[in-house]
Formats: structure tokens, C-alpha cells, sequence
């Protein structure tokens, strides 16, 4: 291994394990501890470019400018593949907001961590909700996270709730619950 002496700038040849190295200037100094701003004796390495993640970059403007303006962005023009059929993927209907109201004891709940819900049939989705809340002790920790959930829903004209997610914040004592509020009629039996 070459390593520049810190103090005459002469070139020592050296073993890659030594911690000390002596220059014939008397000077002794660790060839892996150099200051910055001192060359060393193996030749620079090139520089690569850096990679470039236009799709990435406009994927997440695209999410930065939604989380901003809270209005979803103009659909960019589709590109047709040759050979391929056009996909066509009908609008997810929205969900008309109604008067805040606030969930009484014995209100149905329906929440689910999936997509859909057993015996219902999803007719609209609302903007997702969420909340941070205390996780309570006794028969349902989580109670109070639900409820405030439930009344986010509510408040935006939902019945139920999916895709619900949490994660336990740091502190232990608090969860971020969230979710998409859905209006729900009952299937037929």
C-alpha cells in the first residue's frame, strides 16, 4: 500500500495492517487517519454520475402536489403499447358528503383491514381519515382511536371503514390508526 507522508508529501510503501507508518523525514502518522485536504498515494477514483430518477422524481411531485392542493391531478395522456388492447378501468365513485354526526353507542361499525366487507357492497369511497390517539388499558385499548375514526367517517358521509392501518408510535403510548371511510349498502342475502 502507498501512503503520503502528511509532512514532506513523499510517497512510503507500506503493509495495508500497519497503524503507524514512519517517513524517513522522521515523521510517523496513521495512513487511514489522514486529515482532509491530504492526498494519498492511490490514484482517484472516477467519479460515477449520479442516476437519475426522472420517473421516480415525477411520481412523487405528482404525490407532493396531491397531498397540497388535497384535489387529484389531471390524468396524464395514455400511451398506446402496440398489439395491446386499451385498458379501460371504470372511476371509483365518491362518496357526497353529508351533516357531521356523531356514533352512538350501539351505531354498526363495519372496519376492516381488508378491501371489502363481508355481506356489504362498497357504493363510494371518501378521502382517507386518520387520527393519533392514547392506547387506553381495559377491555378495549384501542377504543378511543376507533371511535375518532368512526366520527372522521361519519363526518364525510362513510358507514364504514377499510383498509384501516395503525402503527404504535415510538412513545409506546400512542397509535396512529388511519383508514378509507366507504358508503356501504347491505348485500342481499
Amino acid at each position: 500500500m502507498l501512503s503520503n507522508c502528511p509532512k514532506c508529501s513523499k510517497p512510503i510503501e507500506h503493509e495495508d495492517f500497519l497503524f503507524e507508518v514512519v517517513c524517513d523525514c522522521g515523521c510517523r502518522f496513521n495512513p487511514f487517519m489522514l486529515l482532509e485536504g491530504q492526498a494519498t498515494a492511490e490514484p482517484p477514483q472516477e467519479v460515477q454520475p449520479a442516476p437519475v430518477f426522472s420517473e421516480s422524481q415525477a411520481a412523487f411531485q405528482e404525490i407532493q402536489n396531491f397531498g397540497e392542493t388535497l384535489t387529484e391531478p389531471e390524468p396524464a395522456p395514455a400511451t398506446a403499447i402496440p398489439g395491446a388492447a386499451p385498458a379501460t378501468r371504470p372511476a371509483a365513485p365518491r362518496m357526497a358528503a353529508v351533516p357531521v354526526a356523531t356514533a352512538a353507542p350501539g351505531d354498526e361499525c363495519p372496519i376492516t383491514a381488508g378491501d371489502s366487507l363481508p355481506g356489504y357492497s362498497i357504493d363510494g369511497y371518501g378521502m382517507p381519515v386518520s387520527t393519533v390517539a392514547e392506547v387506553g388499558t381495559g377491555e378495549s385499548p384501542l377504543g378511543a382511536a376507533f371511535l375518532s375514526l368512526w366520527q372522521q367517517a361519519l363526518a364525510g358521509g362513510g358507514n364504514g371503514i377499510v383498509g384501516l392501518r395503525w402503527v404504535v408510535l415510538p412513545d409506546g403510548a400512542r397509535i396512529l390508526v388511519a383508514g378509507t371511510p366507504v358508503r356501504l349498502s347491505r348485500s342481499p342475502a
